[in-house]
């Protein structure tokens, strides 16, 4: 599985450069990767679950994210690029570009996400680890949801229909279990 291979990558640089694990991101292009990730290892078959297990053991499923085909690194050189490809690619070089999106106009999202961390942590300042401004992240999500769709949220949560009038009607809308609302 390419997520371990990658996981492997990045703890032997990580090794080598003395960064701290928490501030580790991993990304995965497949979502199916990304579900298995968040679930428990032992829900899946021996193949799959022994390569879960290892990734749970390294790392936290909070670290992990999705990034699009088109742009994901890993797959430019299981691609086939050449090196002499690879020396003038800028994705492979410098990431994708939502990687260095102006810090000034994507500043406030950031800013919220830093203020409900702190605030989830119960503190005023410091620096945030990858987990806590993931968590940071998803509880800003599930608020903005709940506050979207709320009649959606309260069908689903008392395992109603939804309304005819919803525009979640056409989707398969759920509560994901292992995400606590």
């Amino acid at each position: 599985m390419a997520a371990v291979l990658g996981l492997r990558l990045a703890l032997s640089v990580n090794h080598a450069l003395e960064v701290p694990e928490d501030n580790m991101t991993f990304c995965s292009d497949s979502m199916n990767v990304l579900y298995w990730i968040r679930g428990r290892s032992r829900e899946y078959k021996p193949f799959v679950a022994n390569r879960i297990g290892e990734i749970h053991t390294s790392s936290h499923p909070k670290q992990w994210r999705h990034v699009p085909t088109k742009v994901n690194l890993a797959d430019l050189v299981s691609r086939g690029r050449t090196i002499k490809q690879l020396q003038s690619d800028v994705i492979w070089w410098n990431g994708p570009e939502y990687w260095r999106l102006d810090p000034v106009r994507n500043s406030s999202f950031v800013r919220l996400v830093r203020v409900q961390a702190l605030k989830q942590e119960q503190r005023r300042q410091g620096s945030l680890s990858t987990v806590e401004y993931a968590d940071a992240e998803l509880e800003i999500i599930k608020n903005a949801q709940r506050e979207a769709f709320s009649d959606e949220y309260n069908a689903l949560i008392n395992t109603k229909d939804l309304l005819k009038t919803s525009k979640l009607l056409g989707l398969p809308p759920r509560i994901d279990k292992k995400i606590d609302y």
